[in-house]
């Protein structure tokens, strides 16, 4: 058991565990993402600038994603890219995107060479900024397309890196760009990530430094709590 006796020593003790478990939760949390498609693999990818591209990914809770990050290829390196990234967010209904629930884009996504090529292709990380787009528990869609989304082809190609797993539907794709029907299916899946708020999940972090009250308390015993006098 933890102390069961309200002593300075103690109290001291008690505040220091509390706050090394606020720490690790909070560092727990920073690196934290919502939802996980799979790593990039080396092998593939699929064009993102005549289509648009789209994958599903499931929702347990409310929550609040601020980033996507995606995996991605252009060629040829590094002159051929228009430097925008346009992402939209979809209701899921049987399997396909239906309505767009918000769309946006980001042309200064921060962009890291991860190392890895395809081809002779460097492999870079991309991370979009979308804000606050806040989602409720459930099925969705992400799509992107270079340039803003549903804009023409601008005559660059980029392409977005294939999944090391594959999970829900697979990706879908449509080269119309204003009205897709998402008929161009595969047994494939794409490489990204949803980022959430930090500021949401560290109030899971903090809420531990909040039991400690005015009085002390004993955090833990083996049979109930005691408040020492």
């Amino acid at each position: 058991m933890f102390f069961e006796h309200s002593n300075g020593q103690s109290r001291v003790f008690n505040t220091l565990i509390i706050f090394a478990v606020s720490s690790l939760l909070i560092r727990q949390c920073l690196a934290n993402v919502i939802w996980d498609n799979g790593g990039y693999v080396t092998t593939g990818a699929y064009n993102m600038s005549q289509y648009l591209q789209a994958d599903d990914f499931e929702l347990e809770d409310v929550v609040s994603i601020t980033t996507i990050r995606f995996w991605a290829v252009w060629a040829p390196y590094p002159s051929v890219f228009s430097g925008t990234i346009g992402w939209a967010f979809y209701n899921d209904y049987r399997g396909k995107p239906s309505s767009i629930i918000t769309s946006g884009f980001d042309n200064s996504p921060t962009i890291t060479d991860t190392g890895d090529s395809i081809q002779g292709y460097p492999i870079s990380q991309l991370d979009l900024d979308v804000g606050s787009v806040v989602l409720g528990e459930g099925s969705y869609w992400i799509g992107l397309h270079e340039g803003l989304y549903g804009s023409p082809f601008d005559g660059t190609s980029i392409y977005w890196v294939l999944s090391s797993i594959q999970q829900g539907y697979g990706k879908l794709s449509d080269n119309d760009l204003l009205n897709p029907n998402w008929n161009i299916d595969s047994n494939d899946d794409l490489s990204f990530q949803l980022i959430p708020e930090p500021s949401t999940l560290l109030l899971l972090g903090l809420g531990a430094v909040m039991l400690r009250k005015k009085r002390s308390w004993t955090i833990f015993t083996l049979d109930y709590p005691h408040r020492s006098e």
